[in-house]
């Protein structure tokens, strides 16, 4: 009875460590899969930490470049502001100037018009003055020769002397003598009247030519 139960144990404990050692097998192999399986595990979870380290620095220095270049937009959209500004400014200041030179021009049209104008009437009055010199001439001269004739008929002798060979007709008479003297007065009073028209006319001249011109 002590035997069999001896050879049953020893039997079931055989086969137990059979059963162990082919477990053990198995479970050596399984962790020899997962050992393999996790090293592989590793291997890409390292490939992939390397990737992404490398990725992230890409990543961080196409940022920086790009926070690089957005800086720089910025200051040239400042600068382009301020250029933009200025154009502007400019543009005022030469349409203000180009209304200005408008005006300057249309004014030194005007005056250059106005020039021709002066001119002619200048041109004009010269002409005019040049009549009034002649006409003033001709007065003086007729006023001169007057004088003369007005001084000859006084230094003529009041009574009439009778020379020996003298006859009656060649003797101043009262009557002629009174004629001489209304002829004389007659030619005074036209030079007077015409030294009056004369006066008159420089006047006007004074009045509509050059009066106007000094304005």
């Amino acid at each position: 009875m002590d035997d069999n139960h001896y050879e049953s144990l020893q039997l079931e404990f055989d086969e137990f460590r059979k059963e162990s050692q082919e477990l053990e097998a198995a479970l050596e192999k399984e962790v020899d899969v997962l050992t393999a399986s996790r090293d592989s595990v590793k291997r890409d979870l390292d490939d992939l930490k390397a990737r992404f380290l490398s990725y992230q620095a890409e990543t961080n220095k196409t940022i920086s470049t790009l926070e690089t270049e957005i800086e720089i937009l910025r200051k040239k959209d400042a600068e382009y502001k301020v250029q933009t500004r200025d154009l502007e400014i400019q543009n005022a200041e030469f349409q203000q100037s180009l209304r200005v030179n408008e005006s300057s021009s249309s004014d030194w049209e005007s005056r250059y018009n106005k020039s021709l104008e002066r001119i002619t009437l200048l041109e004009h009055e010269v002409e005019l003055k040049g009549k009034l010199v002649e006409d003033n001439q001709r007065l003086h001269d007729e006023v001169r020769d007057l004088q003369e004739e007005v001084a000859r008929h006084l230094t003529r002798p009041t009574t009439p002397s009778f020379t020996p060979g003298t006859t009656a007709s060649s003797i101043p008479t009262p009557s002629s003598a009174r004629t001489n003297s209304k002829q004389i007065s007659g030619k005074l009073t036209d030079l007077v009247n015409r030294a009056k028209q004369l006066e008159s006319r420089i006047a006007e001249v004074r009045e509509n030519v050059v009066a106007p011109m000094l304005k």
